[in-house]
């Protein structure tokens, strides 16, 4: 049981750690695309700015998919938490 537990800790440290990453890559992300925006405009590219926005969007989707999974992860965790003080008592 206490192999499970260890198992179970380890698990969503690295699910942690994906999502700290991703959200890293993100910001990189929209550094460059806004600064690919910025240069876009300054040159009248407007088809350049329309797919740098079409990018930020996506980031701004998948940003929203990790903040939905993050949520999710933590009602699962306080769930499985009672459940595992239920069984206790």
């Amino acid at each position: 049981m206490k192999n499970e537990k260890i198992l179970k800790d380890i698990y969503e440290e690295n699910r942690a750690i994906n999502r700290n990453l991703q959200r890293l890559t993100s910001i990189g992300l929209i550094v460059v695309l806004s600064n690919t925006i910025k240069e876009a405009k300054e040159k009248g590219d407007n088809k350049i700015v329309s797919v740098g926005k079409a990018g930020l969007f996506a980031l701004a989707v998948a940003q929203l998919l990790l903040l939905i999974s993050d949520v999710s992860a933590l009602i699962r965790r306080k769930d499985e938490e009672k459940l595992t003080e239920y069984e206790e008592e």
